[in-house]
């Protein structure tokens, strides 16, 4: 992205806040968003993309994952859901080094409490 670009959505996002909306209907005062992506902005999923997919572009070099063919994929992704796939557990932890030095470069964190692991041995 040329600096215009990041300098306006700096901007845009620098004075973010959300409000809290009471039972009785009065507002809080506002609470400064100091992480993350506005909720509901139209600008978050393509900013979130732009996160994802440069990640996904590493793991990609790393290599390793499933074989169907000639494609080889080592991950799978919806909305802000990922999958890791491989083999073989080296590969699985040379990935998973991948994702934990990317998140603490982009500042992103892995939301432990919805991650899961799974293992199938299909030998």
């Amino acid at each position: 992205m040329n600096r215009n670009d990041v300098q306006a959505l700096e901007s845009y996002y620098e004075h973010s806040h959300m409000r809290v909306i009471h039972a009785d209907g009065e507002k809080s005062t506002k609470i400064p968003l100091h992480r993350g992506l506005r909720q509901g902005c139209p600008l978050s999923p393509i900013l979130r993309g732009f996160v994802v997919k440069a990640m996904l572009r590493w793991l990609d070099f790393k290599g390793g994952g499933l074989s169907q063919g000639e494609v080889v994929t080592n991950t799978l992704c919806f909305a802000d859901d990922s999958t890791l796939i491989t083999t073989n557990l080296h590969d699985m932890n040379v990935l998973l080094a991948c994702v934990n030095c990317y998140c603490q470069w982009a500042g992103v964190k892995i939301n432990m409490g919805k991650t899961e692991v799974t293992g199938y041995d299909y030998k």
